[in-house]
């Protein structure tokens, strides 16, 4: 081994050449070092799957199971969460994640992405059901029903969270006018016993319940359905408990201040949102005046290309959104929350003619609907973009110009850091084996120009090398082969596909915008419980101090490990950062493997782009 690395030292260059920045340069022709980066756009549906399970597993399922271990002694589910998080891993190796093999490899993903998701599901609503059950014991009376909301362990504060809850039968209704639709009256109280404010969203007459009594044959009800905002705001990792309680006579809240503003207009204390004629969107930073406009504006070009690939074909044809049929109006409105639907229809070549190398004569429509929501007090305006993707061999990718036509730099979130990536292509583009393409990795959000795009789930994204310097991400790429195969119709994706993006003007810190994401992928969970639930969850609350860590940083994971407390948090930002550390006792900072223990006190330095694990004790 001494002769090897002696050897090796002869040959190399000395001083040896430093490397700044990312290690992501393109195969040139003296290599063979491929970096193939149309894998991050490959199969979507399968990477958004990943990232759903990711966060289950690190922000619901292990942290909250963990609460109800410290504070019920429910028993921790150390055991069936490792075999969600196996199931989520045998996705994992590179050709499966990276969405570029076989349509045989693939079709084998969902099974176990589902599997890793009941595993997680069932022990976080059995957490969760424990921990309402104790918090509302002794507080919801006959005819009523118990509601507690719960945040997930990382990210940022949610506002006027929406819940889903089935009110038990025989629950009093009114109507307005003539009948026309019945609505249920009742009255939201905080276990002060304060009158809460709530917004009612939707109501669906008859739905299933399904009531599974313990030792006993599961049951079903049916049960009116309803979907209602509360005027609350609930922090990460909290729980917050509510009781319903009937009343007879109609229950309204105020429409004064309604969100809402105009037949295309959201507007609240910090934003304005309008939907525009030619499908965009046209947001105002109310805090500083600054208008962005064309957002949301969409392209669809050509893919020639296969799973590792984007194939950009030499008669391109791009076909943008702005030219097609545009409908929009309000689908909800009220004080506490309100949302546009815009509905944008455009025709685009049907598939690619490989016989003659361009896009093909035969025009379809493609439809892709935007479900934009405005909540009051919130700083980001929430998208729900669906794509019916009927079209074949094609690439999609949305855009919000920042109007920073002087920009230079963007940055773009990876795994444990934020990124600062140079705008537009390098100089000897024309001389690489392998091109440089404009679109990069990320994992949840792309921030430049006083503009960030949250995009969680859709690791493609760029700043383009435009006048207007738009951020872009892609929705999906759909081709027609796996590398090294005349054809693997999977990876068309044809089918409905829903992405949550964000929109957030203004500064903003690396930390906070994966917290903001990391809300965007997580949104506030509910639990109902009526007399008979509480009379068979006989579980009850114990003294006990969960800890936290707090602080400018990201919240990775939080789980327990026997009788002990594991936190994983990183500094994606270039300063380091203090952070709390409350609760529990015995707090010490090991390495990544859980060794090389030292203690902290109360709070603790972490340096810039450094990740830092902690153990602690229940007190």
């Amino acid at each position: 081994m001494k002769r090897l690395i002696v050897a090796l030292k002869t040959k190399l260059p000395d001083p040896l050449a430093v490397c700044h920045g990312e290690l992501r340069a393109p195969a040139s022709m003296d290599t063979e070092a491929w970096l193939i980066p149309g894998v991050a756009s490959s199969r979507i549906p399968l990477k958004r799957a990943n990232h759903a399970g990711e966060t289950l597993l690190t922000l619901w399922a292990e942290p909250w199971c963990g609460v109800a271990n410290a504070t019920l002694g429910l028993e921790y589910p150390a055991t069936a969460l490792e075999l969600a998080w196996e199931y989520l891993l045998k996705n994992h190796p590179h050709d499966s994640i990276c969405g570029c093999s076989t349509d045989e490899v693939h079709n084998a993903m969902p099974y176990r992405f589902e599997q890793s998701r009941q595993i997680a599901e069932v022990h976080l609503q059995r957490a969760h059901e424990h921990l309402a059950a104790a918090a509302l014991r002794d507080k919801v009376g006959e005819g009523e029903l118990g509601l507690s909301l719960f945040a997930p362990a990382g990210g940022a504060p949610q506002s006027c969270p929406e819940v889903l809850v089935r009110l038990p039968r025989g629950w009093p209704q009114f109507n307005e006018f003539f009948g026309f639709e019945s609505k249920p009256s009742f009255r939201l109280e905080d276990e002060a016993g304060q009158e809460v404010r709530y917004q009612l969203l939707e109501v669906i007459p008859t739905t299933r319940h399904l009531r599974t009594p313990p030792n006993k044959f599961p049951t079903g009800a049916a049960r009116q359905t309803i979907r209602f905002a509360l005027d609350r705001t609930v922090p990460a990792g909290h729980q917050q408990n509510f009781v319903l309680k009937p009343v007879t006579g109609p229950t309204r809240i105020p429409q004064a201040g309604a969100i809402g503003v105009a037949r295309d207009t959201l507007r609240n204390e910090f934003l304005e949102a309008q939907a525009m004629s030619d499908g965009t969107l046209r947001l105002t930073d109310r805090t500083t005046g600054r208008v962005l406009t064309g957002l949301l504006a969409l392209e669809d070009t050509a893919d020639i290309g296969d799973g590792w690939f984007h194939g950009v074909a030499l008669q391109e044809a791009g076909f943008l959104s702005t030219g097609g049929q545009v409908t929009f109006g309000l689908q909800e409105n009220g004080p506490l929350v309100a949302r546009l639907h815009v509905r944008v229809e455009w025709l685009v070549p049907r598939e690619f003619d490989f016989k003659n190398m361009r896009r093909s004569a035969e025009l379809a429509p493609l439809v892709v609907e935007h479900r934009i929501t405005l909540r009051k007090d919130a700083r980001h305006v929430e998208i729900a973009t669906t794509v019916h993707n009927t079209i074949r061999d094609h690439r999609l990718r949305l855009f919000c110009p920042t109007g920073h036509g002087a920009a230079k730099t963007y940055v773009s979130d990876s795994p444990f850091d934020a990124v600062e990536r140079p705008v537009g292509l390098r100089a000897d583009n024309h001389t690489l084996r392998e091109l440089q393409v404009e679109m990069t990795p990320q994992q949840n959000w792309i921030a430049g120009g006083d503009l960030a795009l949250l995009a969680p789930g859709q690791y493609e994204s760029a700043m383009l090398d435009q006048p207007d310097r738009p951020l872009c991400v892609t929705l999906l790429r759909a081709f027609r082969k796996a590398v090294f195969t005349d054809g693997n119709e999977g990876g068309q994706i044809q089918g409905a596909h829903t992405i949550q993006l964000g929109l957030r003007p203004g500064p903003a810190t690396p930390a906070e915008l994966y917290r903001l994401a990391q809300a965007l992928a997580a949104p506030v969970r509910g639990v109902y419980l009526d007399v008979q639930d509480l009379a068979e969850i006989k579980t009850r609350r114990r003294k006990a101090n969960v800890p936290a860590v707090s602080g400018d940083v990201v919240l990775s994971a939080q789980y327990r490990d026997g009788d002990r407390w594991v936190f994983r948090v990183f500094n994606p930002s270039g300063k380091a950062q203090t952070v709390r550390l409350t609760g529990g006792s015995n707090w010490r900072q090991t390495d990544l493997q859980g060794t090389n223990a030292r203690p902290v006190k109360g709070s603790c330095r972490i340096g810039a782009k450094k990740i830092a694990t902690f153990q602690v004790d229940e007190s």
